[in-house]
């Protein structure tokens, strides 16, 4: 599946190109909004958790050269943007858009839902890949992945286990590897 355990400071990567793919995501936000930003009510309190966790907790702690916090005002000192992290004025669609505006990791959110089956509930995901997340959400994993060839059978349990198994603090990360032939960042 390419799914590891990582050290929570190797969970947020930024390299000397991340002004230049910021601003790209800043576009596509921009231009693409609700392709690139969503969400529905059983997602609410973990995007909240995810904002506090970046925002809060990890990017001013782990790159306190490029981000600072003052008040209740979040500065990213890079784009020289300020967001509110005040999260309880907040709306789901500003933390996921900021979300987007200062990391370049796309995010999914999947939560379970009456049955334990786990549904794509939110994301934020500016370079999705050829995967449209409008209209795969409120979907469980198994119909997200219904098009790869032999899901099924070869990983559909495994992936099942992989969330059953997964423990509040565990930071994991999903390989996921392609190619483009086109310099489109949107299909």
């Amino acid at each position: 599946m390419g799914i590891s355990k990582i050290h929570r400071n190797d969970w947020i990567e930024i390299d000397w190109n991340y002004l230049q793919r910021i601003k790209q995501r800043k576009v596509l936000l921009n231009t693409h909004r609700d392709l690139c930003i969503g969400w529905n009510e059983p997602a609410r309190l973990a995007i909240r958790e995810l904002y506090e966790e970046v925002m809060i907790n990890q990017l001013p702690k782990r790159f306190p050269q490029m981000f600072s916090i003052r008040q209740s005002e979040f500065s990213n000192h890079v784009t020289g943007c300020q967001y509110s992290v005040n999260i309880d004025d907040l709306g789901e669609d500003y933390m996921l858009a900021t979300l987007a505006e200062n990391v370049e990791e796309d995010f999914y959110f999947m939560c379970p839902d009456a049955n334990g089956e786990y549904r794509l509930q939110a994301y934020s995901s500016c370079i999705p890949q050829g995967l449209l997340s409008p209209s795969k959400i409120g979907l469980s994993v198994r119909e997200i992945h219904q098009p790869v060839l032999g899901y099924e059978n070869r990983l559909g349990n495994g992936v099942d286990k992989h969330f059953t198994r997964m423990k509040a603090g565990d930071f994991v990360a999903r390989l996921n590897v392609s190619s483009q032939s086109s310099p489109r960042t949107k299909n």
